[in-house]
């Protein structure tokens, strides 16, 4: 790194925090790392939000030859690591390699599932199915009720990914036919948990400015830190 403390980029800033750290970390992190060590000075009111957007557009318009690397919502790592210069996440270390999820579904079809003794299944839209093919048995998904803003459920995922297009859900079965089978383990009928209030608490959404918080489910199916599931799993079981 050729560049003086307080002189960097925001890419420079983040790859060199990076590689000090050396674990995959969440763009406000590496922000309030890079600024505390003074390898970058920001006089905006949002810098975090600035290091999200430089580095997402960096992967998105280098791809493969980008330094960053996705490895989660809005936690990034260095693209080398994946030749195993660095040890992988220690959340799954820890965790037997699991993996945590979030998953959106209609009310409609939550409320036909629940009538009919039959949550069993996660259906997203055909074009995740690469996404969902991800997911593996043991995996965890927290289920939000889209429009309602609700979690109903926690799942572990049982099966693997299917095509699967039968007559299943009253909204847009058609459309949902990625599925994966699973088994509840915690499911909220009548007193479901309001996500808002947790919004500005899990990565997953606080990475998004307020007004555009719901961008985190435009595609049905996330994965979400260890971190965000536990808040979750926390919340509703109080």
């Amino acid at each position: 790194m050729v560049a003086r403390k307080g002189t960097m980029t925001f890419l420079e800033a983040a790859r060199l925090v990076l590689e000090e750290m050396k674990v995959p970390m969440h763009f406000k992190k590496i922000t309030e790392l890079a600024i505390q060590k003074r390898y970058l000075e920001s006089h905006g009111k949002t810098p975090e939000w600035t290091m999200g957007a430089r580095i997402s557009v960096d992967i998105k318009k280098n791809g493969a030859n980008s330094d960053f690397l996705r490895v989660d919502s809005g936690r990034y790592g260095l693209r080398r690591w994946k030749k195993g210069k660095a040890a992988p996440s220690k959340d799954k270390q820890d965790d037997g390699g699991r993996s945590y999820w979030l998953v959106s579904a209609e009310n409609e079809n939550f409320v036909n599932d629940l009538e009919n003794d039959r949550l069993d299944t996660v259906g997203v839209r055909r074009r995740m199915m690469r996404t969902l093919q991800k997911l593996k048995p043991g995996d965890k998904v927290a289920l939000y009720i889209k429009r309602k803003a609700e979690f109903g459920a926690i799942l572990e995922i049982i099966g693997t990914a299917r095509e699967d297009d039968s007559p299943r859900w009253p909204v847009g079965d058609n459309e949902l036919s990625a599925r994966i089978s699973c088994k509840t383990l915690v499911v909220l009928a009548g007193n479901r948990l309001d996500a808002r209030p947790l919004y500005s608490k899990l990565d997953v959404f606080a990475q998004y400015p307020e007004k555009h918080r719901t961008l985190a489910l435009r595609n049905g199916i996330t994965e979400i830190g260890k971190s965000d599931f536990q808040i979750i799993e926390k919340s509703i079981a109080q």
